[in-house]
This record gives structure tokens, C-alpha cells and sequence, in this order.
């Protein structure tokens, strides 16, 4: 399987202009991208891309799985519902399925201003994860 090692470099926006959400691919020779409905464009640098973000201008970012929290919860879900009759044992069992499949998704890395998400590209050695006080510095910001 090339899953998911196969994905191409793509940028999840939500254009501050217009607020149309996109996910625009980026190829290597691609210098800019351009929003779908407004046609606002942001310049892409991809040497540089997690030292500013380039739809926003932030440098602040983090890591996180690009795993669905919902699909996480609904394993964990079933596992509770079968507890009854599977003696428990349905709790560890699952909980190891959601945990190889939350191995097997990439990572990808998130602008904490605008919230823009960054897959498939190769995400720094150094990237940390998520910050609540950063979190609420820009939530804080934009209200």
C-alpha cells in the first residue's frame, strides 16, 4: 500500500478574505497558490514555509496527526457498547486497532493564527505540538 507515504503537498486555507475553505495542492514548482472563489493569491516559499506561514505571516506552528478525532471516538464508542457482552474485552482490543490506525495516518502541521493546515509536506524534526497558551494568545487576538 503507498498510503500514506504517497500524499502530495497540499495547504488546507480558509481565504480571510472571502472565508471560502480550500485544499490547494502544491507542487514543487508551484510559487503560488490562489484562493477558489475570491482569487486572492499567497506566495509559497517551500524552503521556508514553516518559519512564516504564508497565507498568514505567523511564525507559529505545530504538529498534530492528521487523524479524525470523530472516527477515534466512534472506534472507542463501539468498544464501550460491546463491553457488556464481550466481558471488557472489546475496550483493549479496539483501543489497539485506534492506535495502529493513529500510527499508520501522517502528520501534518498547523498555522496557530489561521488555522491553515499544512499535509504532506515534511514536517521539521523540531516541530512541537499543540500549545494552549499560544492557542488562546491568538484566539485572544482575533476577537
Amino acid at each position: 500500500s503507498v498510503w500514506p507515504c504517497a500524499m502530495k503537498p497540499s495547504i488546507g486555507v480558509e481565504c480571510q478574505r472571502c472565508c471560502h475553505d480550500s485544499q490547494i495542492e502544491v507542487g514543487e514548482e508551484v510559487k503560488s497558490i490562489q484562493c477558489s472563489s475570491c482569487k486572492t493569491t499567497w506566495q509559497i516559499n517551500r524552503d521556508s514555509i514553516f518559519k512564516k506561514c504564508p497565507i498568514c505571516g505567523c511564525p507559529y506552528f505545530y504538529g498534530q496527526k492528521d487523524f479524525n478525532k470523530v472516527l477515534g471516538l466512534a472506534i472507542m464508542f463501539v468498544g464501550v457498547c460491546l463491553a457488556p457482552f464481550t466481558y471488557c474485552l472489546s475496550l483493549p482490543v479496539l483501543s489497539f486497532f485506534d492506535w495502529l490506525l493513529y500510527r499508520r495516518v501522517p502528520n501534518m502541521v498547523v498555522c496557530y493564527d489561521c488555522r491553515s493546515e499544512f499535509r504532506g509536506f515534511e514536517v521539521p524534526a523540531d516541530m512541537e505540538g499543540f500549545k494552549h497558551f499560544l492557542a488562546e494568545k491568538f484566539e485572544k487576538e482575533n476577537t
